[in-house]
């Protein structure tokens, strides 16, 4: 049995799946809005609204406002919008329609990047410890003579 990770399509159906949880919807015609998910911008992942973090209000606001900036069409859409009163869902779907934050979610908030962030710290870190008990033990080595 084949498993896929990401969209899949066979005809005009299509199907996600969560590359934290595996949990998979599928439907015609579905896009990542309607089966609940995002995309990350950086490794291309999908992951559903429970498993990654939320990205802040503030940083969609910032991100709306900057892209109307440059763009009628988005600043045409927010001037009716009090963004600082919006709930989150609705800040959510304006994004999407705006600059389709569903399909370049931010690394930040990625459950994956995060993951590969906090191995690479990690290791980092162990390298760190390493070096320095290797340094006491010399040093302590070439004291001691």
């Amino acid at each position: 049995m084949k498993i896929r990770n990401g969209f899949v399509s066979n005809s005009s159906s299509s199907s996600f799946t969560c590359c934290e949880c595996g949990n998979t919807e599928s439907g015609w015609d579905l896009g990542l809005q309607e089966a609940g998910m995002f995309q990350c911008e950086k490794c291309g992942r999908n992951f559903c609204e429970g498993c990654g973090d939320k990205v802040p209000r503030e940083e969609i606001i910032k991100e709306l406002e900057k892209q109307a900036l440059n763009n009628k069409y988005i600043k045409s859409h927010i001037e009716n919008v009090d963004l600082k009163e919006a709930d989150y869902d609705m800040l959510l779907d304006i994004a999407n329609d705006c600059y389709e934050i569903r399909y370049l979610y931010p690394k930040e908030y990625c459950p994956n990047c995060q993951e590969e962030k906090n191995k690479k710290e990690e290791i980092e870190q162990f390298s760190k410890d390493a070096e320095w008990e290797t340094y006491l033990r010399l040093k302590d080595k070439f004291n001691n003579r």
